[in-house]
């Protein structure tokens, strides 16, 4: 697991088991809410003892109640973990990444912004091996420079217009689904 912070571990120093094994968990799932009931069954005590638990770490600021719920999480606003492990930061950004990805796949505007999204970062891509070469920092290019800066604009170019795409396609589905589908 990973290390709690040390600003944690100094002030609940004098805590037990149960109440570092609840800081624990929290802290290296931070995207994740428990219930009181889910933290009892999972470490074996009765819900009251996880109440004070959990009352005391959210007095203290470490950890937020969500909503009108009772479920709790890492305060990722005040103490991320992202910012001090290195391993829950990229496992948080590619399931973020991965996330925006199965949801925009379904439909077809979302489609033509991921790809618009994809052929505008190729762009920067380019734009920034044109300035390697053009300055000569690196090895010459095969190419001209004036050949690396017209694939970066023709990059640059198609993200835009994909992206552009988006909401057209929107609009169109939009507006062809009442045509075809909805008889007045």
């Amino acid at each position: 697991m990973a290390r709690l912070p040390a600003a944690f571990d100094a002030e609940f120093e004098h805590k037990g088991e149960t109440f570092r094994g609840i800081a624990e968990l929290l802290y290296t799932t931070p995207d994740r809410q428990y219930t009181q009931a889910e933290l009892a069954d999972r470490f074996g005590v009765s819900t009251a003892a996880i109440s004070g638990h959990l009352r005391e770490m959210e007095a203290a600021g470490w950890i937020e109640r969500t909503g009108t719920q009772t479920t709790f999480g890492w305060d990722t606003d005040t103490r991320d973990p992202g910012h001090t492990e290195w391993a829950v930061a990229i496992t948080r950004f590619y399931a973020d990444c991965w996330r925006l990805f199965k949801t925009h796949s379904q439909t077809a505007p979302g489609v033509f912004a991921m790809w618009g999204l994809v052929y505008a970062v190729t762009a920067g891509v380019g734009f920034l091996v044109f300035v390697v070469f053009a300055l000569g920092v690196g090895v010459e290019a095969a190419v001209t420079d004036g050949a690396l800066m017209s694939l970066a604009v023709a990059f640059l170019v198609t993200g835009v217009v994909l992206t552009i795409l988006a909401p057209v396609q929107a609009f169109l589905t939009r507006t062809l689904w009442r045509a075809v589908f909805i008889v007045e």
